[in-house]
C-alpha cells in the first residue's frame, strides 16, 4: 500500500505539469517538445552548419526569448556576414544562419542581420542562443508550470560551459496575448517573473523587451503594450526594444497577417541591433530612444 502511495504522489508533479497544457489556452500548442535544449521534430529547428571555435567572453553572447517573430517564421532564410557571428547549439557554436538552432520554425529569423549590424556598431563577434517558441503567451515562460521555461537552464548552462555568459536578453513576444485579451497588469506581472527567473540564471544582464502584441486579425492590444511599458519603467534593467507594432502593413511588412516580411524583419533587426549596442556600450551623447513617427526606424535619436 505504502509503495502504491508513493507512486501515486511521485506521478503528481508530471500530471500537474500535463494539465497546465492541456487546461491553458491555446499559446501551449508545442507542449510535446519539453526538452528545451535537442530540438524534437518540426517544431524546432535541427542543429546544422559545421562546429566552429566559439568566440569565448569577448562576443556579445544574446538570448532570445519570444513567439513567432523571434523565431524562424520570415520568409527567405539569411546569413550572418559578420566574422565570429555563432550561434550557439547542442554541442557546439556554428555558424549564425537561418533557420537558427533551437527556435520553431524552419524560416528566416531577425538573427543573422541583427548580428552583422550589432557587429558593425561594436566591432564585437556575436553569439545568438535562441528559445523562440511560436504561439508561446507570457505565462507559458513563467516558472515553474509554464512549459516552455522548461530546459531553459540548461540551455543557459551549456553556453556558459563553451564560454559563452549571456550578455542580452532579447523579450519579443505578445501577439498570444493579444488573443487571449491578457489584462496589463497581469502581463506585467508575469514577465516580472520571467525576467527574475532568467536573472538567476545570468546573473542579472540587461534585457530589451519590444512593444509587441499585432495578432492576426486583431490590431495592437493597448492592455499587452502597456503591461510591456510597465515592466520597461519598474526595471532599471530592461530597457525599450523595437516598437514592432508599427510594422502593420500586409502584405508589405506581414506577409500572413502576423509574421515580418524580409524587409521589415531587417528593419526591426537593425534597429534592435542599435538598442543592444546603446546599452552594451553607451553614449550618453547620443542615447537610444523610440521617438521617430511611423514604421521606419532609421537611426536612434536623442
Amino acid at each position: 500500500m505504502r509503495r502504491g502511495r508513493r507512486s501515486l504522489l511521485a506521478a503528481l508533479p508530471i500530471a500537474a505539469v500535463v494539465a497546465a497544457g492541456l487546461l491553458a489556452p491555446r499559446a501551449f500548442s508545442y507542449l510535446g517538445n519539453l526538452s528545451g535544449l535537442a530540438p524534437s521534430g518540426p517544431v524546432r529547428a535541427p542543429v546544422h552548419g559545421s562546429v566552429v571555435p566559439c568566440p569565448g567572453p569577448d562576443a556579445i553572447t544574446v538570448l532570445v526569448i519570444g513567439q513567432s517573430n523571434a523565431g524562424n517564421h520570415i520568409p527567405g532564410r539569411a546569413n550572418a556576414a559578420a566574422p565570429f557571428a555563432t550561434m550557439i547549439t547542442d554541442g557546439g557554436c556554428r555558424p549564425l544562419q537561418d533557420p537558427v538552432t533551437g527556435a520553431s520554425g524552419l524560416d528566416g529569423s531577425l538573427w543573422p542581420p541583427f548580428a552583422d549590424a550589432l557587429h558593425l556598431a561594436t566591432g564585437q563577434p556575436v553569439s545568438v542562443l535562441s528559445a523562440a517558441i511560436g504561439g508561446t503567451a507570457v505565462a507559458s515562460w513563467v516558472p515553474p508550470f509554464g512549459h516552455a521555461v522548461v530546459g531553459l537552464g540548461r540551455r543557459v548552462a551549456a553556453a556558459r560551459r563553451l564560454g559563452q555568459d549571456i550578455d542580452l536578453v532579447i523579450w519579443v513576444q505578445g501577439e498570444s496575448d493579444n488573443l487571449n485579451e491578457t489584462r496589463a497588469g497581469t502581463y506585467a506581472a508575469q514577465l516580472t517573473r520571467v525576467i527574475a527567473h532568467v536573472d538567476r540564471m545570468t546573473g542579472g544582464a540587461p534585457w530589451l523587451v519590444t512593444r509587441t502584441s499585432l495578432a492576426m486579425g486583431r490590431p495592437a492590444s493597448p492592455e499587452v503594450r502597456a503591461g510591456q511599458d510597465l515592466v520597461i519603467a519598474r526595471m532599471v534593467h530592461v530597457h525599450a526594444g523595437t516598437d514592432t507594432d508599427r510594422f502593420d502593413q500586409v502584405p508589405g511588412q506581414r506577409h500572413d497577417g502576423v509574421h515580418f516580411t524580409r524587409s521589415a524583419g531587417g528593419a526591426v533587426a537593425r534597429d534592435l541591433a542599435r538598442r543592444a549596442a546603446a546599452i552594451l556600450q553607451p553614449d550618453p551623447a547620443a542615447p537610444c530612444a523610440d521617438r521617430a513617427p511611423g514604421p521606419s526606424l532609421q537611426k536612434c535619436r536623442p
